[in-house]
């Protein structure tokens, strides 16, 4: 799943559009939830070189809210990361480059 097709998917299953909080900066999008406003995923671009993966150039991620169980559960698989620049016991990483099919990221937003 790509940029694109989360932010769809989030709309046609959530009815969630993205917000851009930081002024001037329309590449970082939030969600939120409908009930309190809280932030559940952020999408934003980062240099690969500050995931520590071995990729270059830049790459579209995802960060989503989890619980401690959760999180421990993800860490065992090669796709989930420890969140970038968020709480890494609240939150993990997921790349948005197709690597990872759109039932798995459903999956984890219902966690």
């Amino acid at each position: 799943m790509i940029r694109e097709d989360f932010f769809r998917m989030i709309l046609d299953r959530f009815g969630i559009e993205p917000d851009y909080p930081f002024a001037g900066d329309f590449v970082t999008a939030v969600f939120r939830r409908k009930d309190n406003l809280k932030w559940f995923a952020i999408v934003m671009s980062v240099d690969a070189k500050k995931l520590k993966i071995g990729a270059y150039g830049e790459l579209d991620i995802v960060n989503l809210k989890c619980t401690d169980e959760d999180r421990e559960a993800l860490s065992q698989t090669e796709v989930v990361l420890p969140a970038y620049h968020m709480n890494k016991s609240n939150w993990v990483t997921l790349l948005l480059d197709g690597s990872l099919p759109e039932e798995e990221i459903i999956r984890l937003l219902e966690l």
